[in-house]
């Protein structure tokens, strides 16, 4: 008995020996959604390793959320520019697309009345319109190559005329209702990141983002980007549009994310970033425990049977349901972590002896990284693990910490501080994350 409490009084001093010592200084390079930024990303977190582990939302640069067409675009939207002039874009985009077809062709003005056979990727003198923002003339055959480019197979959707844009009878619900929400939102999540990188890069577009009113934003919007002959007398209808959007989904955050996409939209797309937000941030010896902040140390039980949501989902999308005992399992956290970030799916779901030996007989994806005992040799991402446990260090998170994990029957993935006795430290090859980025 009195082993285990000096033990358990060695391991005390040797973590607070960690967080006292000064953490050694790196880059950081994020891939965090806006709303983290401050809180991780400057934190000296390393994020360097782009996860291919599930199909992407499209290009996978846009995240979409929401259940109804509207929802899905005022997500994207939102997540590269204001409130005040997504829902500009909105006002011209639901008339120029039939609310929000993304497969919309132009029926008049020299389209599909007039050129009922249409090679859209081709004819770049004709004016024949496709999309959220009727792309047309050269644009229209840019969108095109940048669909069949990261997403072959949803040409279908453009090419079967009948089915997916008749007329007018097809609106974006409608559509949603026929592609379903995963192919709904790979679209919406192509055309929007297609339309951010025009805004972003060709001079005559980019005041869009310094319109501050919903307004200004239309017709900055209709007279800059879209273009038509008779742009005054269309301002009207499409401003009161456009601020109807702005007054119905102001405020109410990006959605929930459709299924099939969350992996690179919600939990991110390294392994050190998918660890902090599958973690509690309970380093500083505290939890919010429905909203009151208690010690941890006294209510175990209030803090850390508790799974925390990101964590849940990610580990029911690998193994299904499962009890406590596998969130409190520190195996079960860094698989999950591992796995979901799409750092290597093939990584073992338990067992750290078996997941000691997996790393060392793998050096075509991890390196051994030399222990010195403090983290001036360290990124975020760096798998410690020994017979018995494994954490993955993180960087420091502000008072969160560097290192998340769990540990058996006492508490699921939370952040604390890394301790460096008897454990070897793996890191992922960087040669492995870019010859995936190239593929």
């Amino acid at each position: 008995m009195l082993g285990k409490v000096f033990r358990r009084l060695f391991i005390t001093f040797i973590i607070l020996s960690q967080f006292l010592a000064p953490a050694a200084t790196v880059s950081a390079v994020s891939t965090l959604p806006a709303q983290y930024e401050t809180k991780f990303s400057q934190n000296n977190i390393v994020f360097y390793h782009p996860g291919n582990f599930q199909e992407k939302c499209g290009s996978g640069d846009i995240s979409i959320g929401g259940d109804t067409i509207e929802e899905m675009i005022w997500s994207g939207l939102t997540s590269f520019m204001t409130e005040e002039q997504a829902a500009g874009v909105m006002g011209n985009m639901t008339h120029e697309s039939n609310a929000f077809n993304p497969v919309q062709h132009e029926i008049e003005n020299g389209g599909h009345k007039k050129h009922p056979n249409m090679d859209l990727f081709s004819h770049p003198e004709i004016s024949y319109g496709i999309g959220l923002v009727q792309w047309s003339f050269g644009r229209r055959i840019n969108l095109m190559n940048y669909i069949n480019s990261n997403g072959p197979a949803l040409l279908k959707y453009f090419n079967d005329y009948e089915t997916y844009s008749k007329e007018y009878t097809i609106n974006g619900e409608k559509f949603l209702t026929l592609a379903g929400k995963q192919d709904t939102a790979n679209l919406v999540s192509m055309e929007l990141s297609f339309l951010r990188d025009e805004l972003t890069t060709k001079a005559s577009y980019k005041g869009i983002f310094d319109q501050t009113t919903v307004k200004d934003a239309t017709e900055f919007f209709l007279k800059h980007v879209e273009i038509p002959k008779n742009a005054d007398s269309l301002l009207a209808r499409r401003s009161a549009d456009a601020q109807a959007f702005y007054d119905k989904y102001a405020g109410s955050g990006p959605g929930e994310p459709i299924e099939g996409c969350e992996d690179n939209t919600t939990l991110g797309n390294s392994l050190a970033e998918v660890a902090v937000k599958l973690a509690w941030p309970n380093s500083d010896g505290t939890c919010d425990d429905g909203g009151d902040i208690i010690n941890w140390q006294s209510y175990k039980t209030r803090c850390y049977d508790d799974i925390k949501p990101a964590y849940k989902e990610a580990m029911e999308r690998l193994e299904g349901s499962k009890p406590l005992s596998y969130y409190q399992d520190c195996g079960h956290f860094a698989s999950t972590v591992i796995r979901s970030s799409g750092a290597d799916p093939d990584f073992p779901s338990s067992g750290t002896s078996w997941m000691q030996h997996y790393l060392f007989s793998h050096p075509d994806k991890w390196e051994q990284v030399d222990n010195k005992g403090n983290t001036s040799n360290l990124e975020a991402g760096d798998v410690f693990v020994k017979s018995g446990h494994i954490m993955i260090y993180t960087g420091n998170v502000s008072s969160y910490g560097n290192n998340a994990s769990a540990s058996q029957g006492e508490r699921t993935g939370n952040m604390g501080n890394i301790y460096f006795s008897s454990f070897n430290i793996f890191r992922l090859k960087k040669a492995d994350t870019e010859e995936k980025e190239e593929s």
